[in-house]
């Protein structure tokens, strides 16, 4: 028995602004990714008997792939700026309750996973005879909750030989920022990096379950 709920994201986002002026110019680009969902894999008040295997899956893959350039010219200020902000909210659960019987040899998995992918390549060019201005900017924002139990109930009863509850939260994050910048005066460029993670990752069992 396979109870099983997969989510597969891929967002991939090219985007530039690129201007020119012979007093005054300014470049900017933004891109803002927000996610938000629920994902649950779940056996519930199910009566099952007879079986070797038995396993319930949810499983989340989200991957973002941001690309953005801005820059400006003049010939006297310029100012180029890029902004990009990603931000995921989710909840990934997988659990068990029920009459569940199969025998010693019998194997029980719950199991809970979620990933995050981000990949991100982000600059900005400014140049101006009398002042230049760069600002590169990249928020990740990930909140999420992973959840994998087995659940108590007034007539549960779970009789197999092994159990396997297990929840998993992985990010990774490739970012690469670039400001540049030229000036015949005055000139100033930043780039900031920003990933905030609020991750709650939890397996167990709850109390009064009744397992043999």
């Amino acid at each position: 028995i396979d109870v099983r709920s997969d989510a597969k994201n891929n967002y991939s986002d090219i985007s530039g602004a690129v201007t020119g002026s012979g007093a005054l110019g300014v470049g900017a680009t933004v891109v803002t990714n927000v996610i938000s969902y629920e994902i649950k894999a779940f056996l519930a008040n199910a009566i099952v008997s007879g079986f070797d295997k038995m396993s319930v899956n949810a499983n989340s893959d989200t991957t973002f792939n941001t690309y953005s350039v801005s820059g400006a010219g003049s010939g006297s200020i310029a100012g180029a700026g890029v902004v990009e902000t990603n931000v995921i909210n989710n909840e990934v659960i997988a659990y068990a309750l029920g009459d569940i019987k199969g025998n010693n040899t019998s194997t029980l998995t719950v199991k809970a996973k979620d990933t995050a992918n981000f990949n991100g390549l982000a600059g900005s060019l400014a140049g101006g005879l009398t002042a230049g201005v760069g600002a590169t900017v990249s928020i990740n924002n990930v909140t999420s909750t992973i959840l994998a139990y087995i659940g108590s109930g007034a007539n549960q009863q779970i009789n197999v030989g092994d159990i396997i509850v297990n929840a998993t939260g992985v990010q990774n994050f490739n970012d690469l920022l670039s400001t540049g910048f030229a000036a015949g005066q005055g000139s100033a460029n930043a780039t900031v990096l920003v990933n905030d993670i609020d991750t709650l990752v939890k397996a167990y069992i709850c109390d009064n379950s009744n397992i043999k």
